[in-house]
């Protein structure tokens, strides 16, 4: 009964999330994030229900579409924290210095 439900969530939601990004009701950004995290969960199921082609197809397709998301604008904030986090830290010389 759960594969009946998930089957019907996946395909809705991945379904909502194109016609909504076709009509252009939401940002193709936005839509590579819906459909990662989509393939994400169908992932998790497939692994845990022992379907691999269904594991292998959905994981790819998780990578595909959080690589766009992140190429295309998606990882923003998250590219400026990692920025900010690694300025606090400074290059040292670790090797001894060589006097004449």
């Amino acid at each position: 009964m759960f594969e009946i439900g998930f089957v019907l969530f996946y395909g809705g939601a991945t379904t909502i999330s194109s016609l909504a990004w076709l009509a252009g009701r939401i940002p193709a950004v936005r839509h590579y994030g819906l459909m990662a995290v989509a393939n994400g969960m169908c992932v998790l199921v497939a692994v845990f229900y022992a379907w691999t082609s269904t594991s292998l197809i959905a994981a790819v397709a998780t990578a595909i579409f959080g690589w766009l998301w992140w190429r295309n604008g998606g990882g923003d904030s998250t590219r400026r924290r990692f920025r900010t986090w690694a300025a606090g830290f400074q290059g040292v010389r670790r090797t001894a210095p060589s006097h004449a």
